[in-house]
């Protein structure tokens, strides 16, 4: 399937998530008011912290790993998966292995700081028997959400971008719908509404399973004859082993999470100390917008550019101009998605928000030029992870955030201190743009052999 053809399915199937998510939001909004929104904001912010490890980092390894291998075929139906490579099932199953150990030791350390993590869902302290009922059904969501995530990046790695569109928008309308049943039918509590979404949110996880070892078990004999008849578990968990590979891949995430959220959480903490509400919540929301259609432009785009990276990768003739065309390919719809947000911020911020919340003119243009540098910030790391050089993006991850901390300390001390969260949105430019600096340097290093190939004139001495 052609790069623009496979952005098309992901692309409708990317929309339809954010309608629900945002229709979700709306309901809880409406139904529970701010205090049941920003319960459900909470929820999502705890759990964000074991997705980054299990879907960007062990699932990225899982892709890399899987597309690495793979031939570019020709189908005749984008419905038709392609041929399974029988050689991709030890990394499957030994990323599996760590989405479990990971899934065990998130709900361990959940159990040891629930005072402090979980007393936000619960009037009292988390010690009733309904409190331990509401984890057990926490932690039922929570992997069923990484199976889930798990079989569609392996589809997204097969290129089975028709499937993997098709069920991951039917997982977020049934999480809608399923949110909406026990609402205003059964008037469900908001605490136990949001283990129900994760519940529903990751039950498809099962069917994608399904499918995915019928695959396999189809032809057994195959796989029999591949593993000279030694096919069990020993052969699946033991032989070809790629655990220290995906675990490089979780430790990129990781730096992600304490780098850039835990750098998130205290520049929020500090604004809200330090600004008025009104200022702070017309920041956020800006910033809550970034998030919705940075997740519609990732998923929609670098879930395939990826896998093509990673194809690419040991084709030295090629990869350099499949980068640059469809890198501007990427540049042209980053402009034009961001001029269309300038002409209607404010019809988007009133459907979706209210009007108190739409933020001062002069605010708009360092928020839009930052989310220009944060989507190539995004871009160019899916490259140097296709590359594999986990350390130097990890070590990356906490300089971008080191720097974005100097700059607003060095903002806030010398700059007037009437517009202060202007500060915040110039200091996050000057971030995402050192940071596209740095990556885009070590890109197009990368690619210099590929994009300046001596002619057999030049390489001719006379």
């Amino acid at each position: 399937m052609k790069f623009k053809t496979a952005s098309i399915y992901t692309f409708a199937s990317v929309l339809v998530r954010t309608a629900a998510q945002l229709s979700l939001q709306k309901v809880i909004a409406t139904q529970f008011g701010a205090a049941g929104l920003t319960l459900f904001a909470h929820f999502q912010n705890l759990i964000s912290f074991l997705f980054i490890v299990s879907n960007e980092g062990l699932n990225k390894g899982l892709m890399q790993e899987v597309a690495a291998k793979r031939k570019e075929t020709l189908v005749p139906s984008v419905w038709k998966f392609r041929e399974f490579n029988f050689l991709d099932i030890p990394i499957f199953f030994q990323t599996l292995t760590l989405q479990i150990l990971l899934w065990i030791v998130f709900l361990v350390f959940l159990l040891i700081g629930k005072d402090f993590f979980l007393t936000h869902f619960f009037i009292h302290k988390p010690t009733a028997p309904s409190f331990w009922l509401w984890f057990v059904l926490l932690g039922l969501g929570l992997l069923l959400q990484m199976l889930l995530l798990q079989g569609l990046a392996f589809w997204a790695a097969q290129e089975n971008f028709a499937w993997h569109s098709l069920f991951s928008a039917a997982a977020n309308l049934l999480a809608l719908g399923i949110v909406l049943l026990f609402t205003f039918v059964f008037h469900t509590k908001i605490t136990l509404i949001l283990v129900i979404w994760s519940l529903a949110n990751g039950f498809l996880g099962l069917w994608v399973w399904l499918l995915i070892i019928a695959q396999i078990l189809s032809k057994k004999t195959k796989l029999k004859n591949l593993y000279k008849k030694k096919y069990n578990l020993q052969a699946i968990f033991f032989n070809d082993l790629k655990y220290f590979e995906l675990f490089k891949y979780a430790f990129a995430a990781i730096s992600v999470v304490l780098a850039d959220k835990m750098v998130a959480f205290f520049i929020r903490d500090w604004a809200i100390e330090t600004f008025d509400p009104l200022s702070v919540g017309q920041w956020q929301t800006l910033l809550k917008l970034s998030d919705n259609y940075g997740a519609v432009f990732s998923a929609t785009f670098l879930v395939i550019f990826f896998p093509k990276i990673t194809q690419r990768l040991h084709q030295e003739k090629k990869i350099g101009s499949f980068f640059l065309k469809n890198y501007a390919f990427l540049l042209t719809v980053i402009s034009i998605g961001l001029f269309l947000v300038y002409f209607q911020y404010q019809n988007i911020v009133l459907l979706l928000f209210e009007k108190s919340l739409i933020a001062p003119a002069s605010w708009l243009g360092y928020w839009l030029l930052g989310d220009f540098f944060r989507l190539q910030n995004y871009t160019l790391s899916q490259f140097f992870l296709a590359q594999k050089h986990l350390k130097i993006y990890g070590i990356l991850q906490f300089v971008f955030g080191l720097f974005f901390m100097i700059v607003l300390k060095i903002s806030y001390h010398f700059q007037l201190q009437s517009d202060g969260i202007l500060l915040l949105l110039q200091a996050r430019l000057a971030s995402y743009a050192f940071s596209v600096l740095v990556l885009g340097s070590g890109v197009f290093y990368s690619l210099k052999k590929s994009l300046y190939r001596p002619t057999e004139r030049s390489k001719d001495p006379n």
